[in-house]
């Protein structure tokens, strides 16, 4: 039996992030000054929050920005607008980078539990088959 769920996503691991850029080979460039508010608002990045790292986006010049959201927690967030042209590509490598930051926290748990792991892409997205030895 399936069954399709809504998941609410709480980024608060920036190492599993950075495993998730690496798979979709989206380059992970950790701040080392927020001083450079021009660079921010040139890249897309909002520059009221303090960013922690960039994350390039492949056929996009506007990066995603890595922010702190609470004390445990972090935001990926670019300035975009409707009429924009890179849009659509930076919104669609967000929602990618969020779906594989899932998969790599669930993989991780799973390897922590010494489960068998199957993995397989689908039209949609990725299938996780997860069994406990």
């Amino acid at each position: 039996m399936s069954h399709l769920s809504k998941i609410e996503l709480v980024i608060n691991d920036l190492e599993v992030l950075q495993i998730a850029c690496r798979h979709l080979q989206m380059a992970y460039s950790p701040k080392v000054s927020t001083a450079d508010k021009f660079q921010e608002t040139e890249v897309g990045v909002d520059t009221q929050t303090p960013t922690l790292a960039l994350i390039a986006v492949p056929g996009a010049r506007r990066f995603i920005g890595v922010q702190a959201e609470g004390e445990s927690a972090f935001a990926l967030r670019s300035i975009l607008y409707a009429h924009d042209q890179e849009f659509q590509i930076v919104s669609e490598a967000i929602g990618r980078l969020k779906q594989r930051y899932a998969v790599e926290r669930v993989l991780a748990e799973a390897r922590k539990k010494n489960m068998r792991i199957q993995e397989m892409a689908t039209e949609t997205g990725v299938r996780l088959v997860l069994t406990a030895y």
